[in-house]
């Protein structure tokens, strides 16, 4: 995985699974930043349906209530067109605003998808790999 000095944002994919870094906290414009470098990443890989996201949220969690909005019509556009089918988080248990987000992140997704928040990438990537493997056996 290449990360560009300074960069915010990075990602990576292997198979049906795409990783996303982003450095907190989180605004509306670090949330459409985020955004956009994953339409490219995924326009010059495109990922098989149905595809998990694993969204590893670094320094910190806090967000605004704008980043929120930004996150749930995100997540909303890629569900309902894109083939994502769940998403979890990754925030280590000492990540500024984590005890908070957590909470936070699953009100955000209640109603549109499977979303989880995991202390490490292992175990979020065991669970998105449960979920897409379910959905396969249908």
């Amino acid at each position: 995985m290449f990360v560009p000095a300074g960069s915010q944002v990075w990602s990576r994919q292997s198979g049906a699974l795409a990783w996303l870094y982003v450095v907190g906290p989180w605004d509306a414009e670090r949330v459409r930043a985020a955004r956009e470098y994953f339409e490219e990443a995924r326009a010059v890989k495109p990922l098989p349906e149905p595809w998990g996201l694993i969204v590893v949220a670094l320094a910190s969690a806090e967000c605004v209530p704008e980043a929120l909005l930004a996150l749930r019509a995100a997540a909303l556009r890629d569900i309902r067109r894109e083939g994502r089918a769940a998403t979890a988080w990754v925030m280590s248990p000492e990540l500024a605003g984590r005890s908070v987000m957590g909470a936070v992140l699953h009100s955000v997704y209640q109603d549109i998808g499977p979303m989880e928040v995991f202390d490490n990438e292992g175990a979020a990537e065991t669970w998105l790999r449960a979920q897409l493997s379910g959905l396969a056996r249908g």
